[in-house]
C-alpha cells in the first residue's frame, strides 16, 4: 500500500530544523483512505513564537508545547507505517523526514519514498494550471479547498489524496522512473526572462532585455519569492500573479490581522488592499499589530476582539489605545522630551567646575531615550523624579522597564517605576531640524562613505558592511528601519528602530555611527 505523508517544520534561531507536525493517510488502490496518522511535535526551541510561521497552523501553542518529542513521534510513526511506500509532495519533505527518522528506525533502514509533484505535473502536461501547489491544482479542478482548509500537515495530506483521487492517477505510474522534463517543452514554457543587470523580469519578447546575464523562468513564482521588479511590458500580468498568490496565502493562514513589512497599516485577511503586498506578515492579536506602530486600515477597518453583544462604545474604547492619534502623540512627546533634555543638558554642562564623572552622569541623566536610571553599586533603579537618584553617581540608563530588570536591578519602592514609564520612541540628543534638505544630499554622503544606496518615492535604501537600512521619506519626524547583517544575514524583514529623527542628515549620521560601532565590535570579537 501507499501512504501519503506531509511534514511541517521551522528553523530555529540557531539554524536547526525543528519538525512541528507529521500527518499521513494510508490509501487503497482507488486513493480512498484506509486509516491515518497525525501528531503535533514539540519544537526543540521553546522560544519559537507560534505566530512566526504557518507551520504552526492547526493547533494552539499549548498543543505544540505539550506534544511528544520528535523521537517519540517518529518512532510511533515508523511502527504504524510498516513497509508501505511513502508519497511526499516534495523531495525536501522526505529529506527532513529521513534526517529525524533514521535514528528512530529499529532496523536501521527507512521505507521507500516517492515525490509525486513532478509526476503530477507530467501527468497533466498540456492542460491549464498543471503546475503550482497541490492546493492550486486541486482548486482549479473543482476541489473545494480554499474555503474550509487551513495550511497544516493534516489538510495538506487531505488535499493531495483528493487531488490524486479526482485525477484518477494510476498507481502503476508510481513504479516507473520519475519523468524528466522535455527540453523542447521547457523552452516553450519559459515565458519570462530575469535580467540581472536591472533586477527586473520581462516577458520573453520584451525589447528592454539587456544583452547581459539573464535567466529564464516559466512563471512569476521565483520573481515573487525573490522580490524581483517587473518591467512595464508585463507589469499587469505580474500584479495579477501577485494578487493570486496572496489570495492563496490569505486563504490558508489563521491570522486575524495581516500587514506588509513596508506598510504602516494593518488589515483583516479579507481586505483587498493587502493583495498587492510583496510580503505578508500576520498576528492573531489586535494589540500586537497596533503596537508595531501601524494604524488600522481605513478600508477594512480591523477591530479588536470584544465579547459578543458589546456596545459600539465598548468597541471604540478597545481601539482607542492604539489609535493613530495616540501614535502621533507618542512621537510628539518624544520630540518635546528631546528638546527639553537638550536645553537642560546645555544649562548643566555650562558649569566649568564639574568633574569628568559628573559630566558623564549629566549626559546620561539628560538622555531622552532613557526612562529609568541606576547608580553603580546600588540594587535599585529609579524614575527621573525620584529624590534618591540625586544621591547616585556613575549612572546607567534603561529605555524599558524590562531592560532595567534584565540588568539585575529591582524597582525603587519610593518612586515605583513600572512598564507604563517605558520610552516607546526616542529622539537622539544631537538631532535638530534642517531646512531645504534633499535626497540627493544623502545619496552624496552615502557615496562619500562607500555605502551602496538607492531610493524611490517612499523610501531611501542604503547598505553598509554590517547592516541594511530603510529611511521613510514621507514621515516627519523621520522613521528608520534596520536589518542587522551580523545577527542574521539571510533575513529580508526590517525592524523599526525605536527612535525618530528630525532630519535626513541626522538619520544618516546615526546610521553611520551605529554601524561603525557594530563593525568595531564584530572585528574585536573575531580577532
Amino acid at each position: 500500500m501507499y501512504v501519503i505523508a506531509d511534514i511541517e517544520w521551522v528553523t530555529t534561531a540557531k539554524g536547526e530544523i525543528s519538525p512541528v507536525q507529521l500527518a499521513a493517510a494510508r490509501v487503497d488502490g482507488n486513493w480512498k483512505q484506509v486509516n491515518s496518522f497525525y501528531s503535533f511535535i514539540k519544537p526543540i526551541d521553546n522560544a519559537i513564537d507560534e505566530r512566526t510561521s504557518v507551520a504552526f497552523n492547526g493547533g494552539s501553542p499549548e498543543d505544540f508545547q505539550n506534544a511528544d518529542s520528535a523521537a517519540e513521534v517518529f518512532s510511533d510513526f515508523l511502527i504504524w507505517l510498516g513497509n508501505d511506500t511513502l508519497l511526499w509532495w516534495l523531495n525536501q519533505s522526505n529529506e527532513v523526514f529521513q534526517k529525524f527518522a533514521a535514528d528512530c528506525s529499529e532496523t536501521g533502514s527507512l521505507p521507500e519514498a516517492i515525490s509525486i509533484r513532478v509526476r503530477i505535473y507530467d501527468f497533466l502536461k498540456g492542460q491549464r494550471n498543471s503546475c503550482g501547489s497541490a492546493y492550486h491544482i486541486a482548486a482549479k479542478r473543482g476541489i473545494k479547498v480554499k474555503s474550509h482548509l487551513k495550511h497544516c500537515s493534516k489538510n495538506d495530506v487531505r488535499v493531495m489524496r483528493e487531488l490524486l483521487q479526482t485525477l484518477k492517477y494510476p498507481q502503476s505510474e508510481l513504479l516507473k522512473p520519475c519523468p524528466r522534463p522535455n527540453p523542447e517543452r521547457v523552452v516553450q514554457t519559459l515565458l519570462y526572462v530575469y535580467d540581472k543587470s536591472t533586477n527586473t523580469i520581462h516577458s520573453r519578447c520584451c525589447k528592454n532585455i539587456s544583452d547581459g546575464d539573464t535567466i529564464n523562468y516559466p512563471n512569476f513564482t521565483t520573481a515573487l519569492r525573490k522580490g524581483y521588479k517587473a518591467c512595464k511590458c508585463c507589469k499587469r500580468e505580474f500584479q495579477t500573479a501577485l494578487r493570486e498568490r496572496n489570495r492563496d496565502i490569505l486563504s490558508r493562514i489563521s491570522f486575524k490581522y495581516v500587514f506588509a513589512p513596508k506598510s504602516l497599516v494593518f488589515h483583516t485577511p479579507n481586505c483587498r488592499a493587502i493583495l498587492s503586498a510583496r510580503e505578508i506578515r500576520g498576528t492573531g492579536d489586535y494589540n500586537t499589530a497596533a503596537a508595531t506602530g501601524r494604524n488600522p486600515c481605513r478600508l477594512c477597518n480591523p477591530a479588536p476582539f470584544v465579547k459578543p453583544g458589546s456596545t459600539p462604545a465598548e468597541l471604540k474604547n478597545a481601539k482607542s489605545k492604539f489609535s493613530k492619534k495616540s501614535n502621533s502623540k507618542s512621537i510628539k512627546t518624544a520630540v518635546a522630551r528631546q528638546q527639553e533634555a537638550l536645553k537642560e543638558r546645555s544649562e548643566l554642562l555650562n558649569n566649568s567646575s564639574l568633574s569628568e564623572a559628573e559630566r558623564k552622569d549629566i549626559i546620561t541623566l539628560t538622555q531622552p531615550g532613557f526612562a529609568f536610571w541606576s547608580g553603580f553599586g546600588y540594587n535599585n533603579f529609579h524614575l527621573r523624579s525620584c529624590p534618591k537618584l540625586k544621591e547616585l553617581s556613575n549612572l546607567h540608563g534603561y529605555r524599558t522597564y524590562q531592560e532595567a530588570l534584565n540588568s539585575g536591578h529591582t524597582p525603587c519602592k519610593k518612586c515605583k517605576p513600572s512598564a507604563k514609564n517605558n520610552v516607546l520612541v526616542s529622539v537622539p540628543i544631537s538631532n535638530r531640524k534642517r531646512d531645504s534638505e534633499s535626497v540627493s544630499e544623502i545619496e552624496s554622503m552615502c557615496k562619500d562613505s562607500s555605502f551602496s544606496c538607492e531610493y524611490d518615492e517612499d523610501f531611501f535604501y542604503l547598505e553598509t558592511l554590517v547592516g541594511k537600512w530603510k529611511i521613510d521619506l514621507n514621515s516627519y519626524p523621520v522613521r528608520l528601519y534596520h536589518i542587522n547583517l551580523v545577527i542574521d544575514a539571510r533575513t529580508e524583514e526590517y525592524h523599526t528602530q525605536p527612535r525618530v529623527f528630525l532630519s535626513l542628515t541626522d538619520t544618516f549620521l546615526y546610521v553611520k555611527r551605529h554601524d561603525a560601532r557594530l563593525s568595531h565590535k564584530y572585528k574585536e570579537s573575531h580577532v
